[in-house]
């Protein structure tokens, strides 16, 4: 077991990373940078005193103490800095993300962000038109129409996250994932939602990790399982006109909460999804 101090600074993908890391090293910390941002928290003296860093590339904070190159910068000489990128993506959901209005009315200890962390805008317009005020079935209808989102708007949103992920990825040590996202994205699901890989994805970037540390790497059944589930809280609707103009080949009718077991394709989602907000 390799006793170097390893140090990832990430959000909160670095949990996959340290499930297997954590085989191959014996002294290995996952500090999820966000907290410290948000929060402002002082950067964690024993951070700077890295052997191995494995860090999320990210470009703002510059006039900050978080500001990743000075963090860099701080570190010994001889350390080993391994740049991933934050794995978040729209190319399965054309839509504003931000909760409906009523949304916080459901805010309690034990919901944070209350019933719905995921909001979808193109559902929102439509609970909010007062036409469709007790006309459930209609806007459920429309969910499941093939031109409920225009394919100009879906392009729209594929190549604008495309080049996020292109632009994220290829700055960063692990490039080969850029191309595995534009070979799989049609035949497997790659995103639970768009800030949460499926473990698939999280598998690959653990492998090119592994690869620029020149540790070999097994990934077994229960392996696979845990990192596809590991961030598995949400399974966001993929509606059937995006599967439709993707020409998707997965089983897009899956669904899941994991606060709420009734949720288990797109219409239990999305019959929850008009009930939460018009009860609060």
């Amino acid at each position: 077991m390799d006793s170097r101090k390893v140090i990832i600074w990430a959000n909160c993908q670095g949990d996959a990373i340290r499930f297997i890391l954590s085989r191959y090293f014996s002294n290995i910390t996952n500090y999820y940078n966000y907290e410290f941002i948000r929060n402002n928290i002082p950067i964690p003296k024993e951070l700077l005193e890295a052997d191995i860093i494995i860090y999320q590339n990210y470009s703002s904070f510059t006039e900050t103490i978080y500001n990743i190159n000075l963090i860099l910068n701080s570190l010994p000489i001889e350390c080993l800095k391994i740049s991933i990128p934050f794995l978040q993506s729209d190319i399965y959901f054309p839509f504003d993300n931000k909760e409906h209005k009523n949304n916080f009315k459901s805010k309690n200890k034990l919901k944070y962000y209350g019933d719905f962390y995921y909001g979808i805008s193109v559902i929102n317009d439509l609970i909010d038109d007062e036409n469709n005020i007790n006309n459930d079935e209609f806007i459920i209808n429309k969910v499941f129409d093939d031109n409920f989102i225009k394919n100009d708007e879906i392009e729209h949103y594929f190549n604008k996250n495309l080049e996020y992920l292109k632009n994220k990825i290829l700055n960063s040590n692990v490039k080969k994932l850029y191309q595995f996202i534009l070979d799989n994205y049609k035949y497997v699901r790659l995103f639970h939602n768009r800030n949460h890989p499926t473990g698939i994805l999280l598998e690959q970037l653990i492998i090119e990790i592994l690869n620029n540390l020149n540790l070999n790497h097994y990934f077994s059944l229960n392996d696979k399982l845990v990192l596809d589930n590991i961030l598995k809280d949400w399974i966001v609707p993929i509606l059937p006109c995006v599967s439709k103009y993707h020409q998707l080949t997965f089983d897009t009718n899956i669904c899941f909460s994991k606060y709420d077991n009734e949720i288990i394709n797109i219409e239990s989602y999305i019959k929850k999804y008009i009930l939460s907000i018009k009860n609060t």
